[in-house]
């Protein structure tokens, strides 16, 4: 899986926005902080790209210490979510587990927690994502 993404909103087949916005709908992909760097620069374009779901949005020519700051932050920001996420205490189970990803995980779980063959490459398939993804 990519650290961040940086996309063009200007390309063929499928355009920045679209890969914008179904990445951001994809539980193995959600988390993924991106960027569209692109030559349209008006305030509709720039809105458009945020509203799909871009973690920031650059307007070509950029200043490359820019583009490196946004980055910079973004995995900052994502490197704390993943403490967050794996300091959290699993004795105490919270009230009501609001990410669609985490709620998956649960369910699969408790569904099979009686399985004495449950490993992870099953729930790996179950979820649809890779065991590297899932750890």
């Amino acid at each position: 899986m990519p650290d961040p993404i940086i996309r063009d909103v200007m390309m063929p087949e499928k355009n920045g926005y679209e890969l914008t916005n179904y990445l951001k709908n994809d539980d193995r992909t959600d988390h993924i902080p991106t960027v569209l760097l692109t030559a349209k620069s008006d305030i509709e374009s720039k809105i458009e790209g945020l509203e799909k779901g871009a973690d920031a949005y650059l307007s070509k020519p950029f200043e490359p210490s820019e583009l490196l700051v946004r980055l910079e932050k973004l995995l900052e920001l994502r490197k704390k979510l993943q403490a967050r996420y794996s300091n959290a205490n699993s004795e105490v189970a919270p009230a009501k587990i609001e990410d669609p990803f985490l709620q998956k995980v649960y369910a699969f779980v408790e569904k099979n927690m009686s399985n004495p063959k449950l490993d992870m490459n099953k729930m790996s398939r179950h979820l649809g994502m890779s065991r590297s993804q899932v750890f």
